[in-house]
């Protein structure tokens, strides 16, 4: 027995249409959205040729305001502005302190700061994958040591 395929009326186009064509939405009560994707589509490509839709759209293509924001966090919570991070980073000849990798990795393809949690004091710049392990042994000296003996 086959299932009968569901159809909704896009509330923009006013063409029923397979559900297939409606973006899934759990807070709608049917659980898709009311406008059709071509619909939606098109509105969306109207709004990005507004002021506002424009101005949405520099703020994508340019990272000026977060690129400020992360830099003054980093010099918040490490005391390393970003000439101070390219020194530190240089010095480690442009590579992770541990693996010596010289690409970053992780979702946002960046080093990361290292830093005791105890003084604050900054360790050195890691990729993501030795940030993590690290953070994920505990930052301690006696677990890294008990993940060497398990080594040997």
């Amino acid at each position: 027995m086959a299932l009968a395929t569901k159809s909704k009326v896009c509330s923009a186009c006013k063409q029923e249409k397979g559900i297939e064509s409606f973006g899934k939405r759990p807070e709608y009560r049917d659980g898709y959205r009311n406008q059709c994707n071509s619909c939606r589509s098109a509105q969306t490509a109207r709004y990005m040729k507004t002021p506002a839709g424009a101005a949405t759209r520099r703020v994508r293509e340019t990272e000026s305001y977060r690129h400020k924001d992360k830099w003054a966090a980093r010099k918040r919570k490490y005391g390393l502005d970003e000439t101070e991070f390219a020194t530190l980073l240089a010095k480690q000849d442009g590579a992770c302190a541990l693996c010596r990798s010289e690409n970053p990795g992780g979702r946002y393809g960046v080093f990361h700061v290292d830093h005791c949690h105890e003084t604050g004091r900054v360790r050195g710049i890691l990729c993501h994958g030795c940030n993590s392990a690290l953070g994920r042994l505990g930052d301690t000296a006696e677990s890294i040591e008990r993940v060497l003996a398990y080594l040997r």
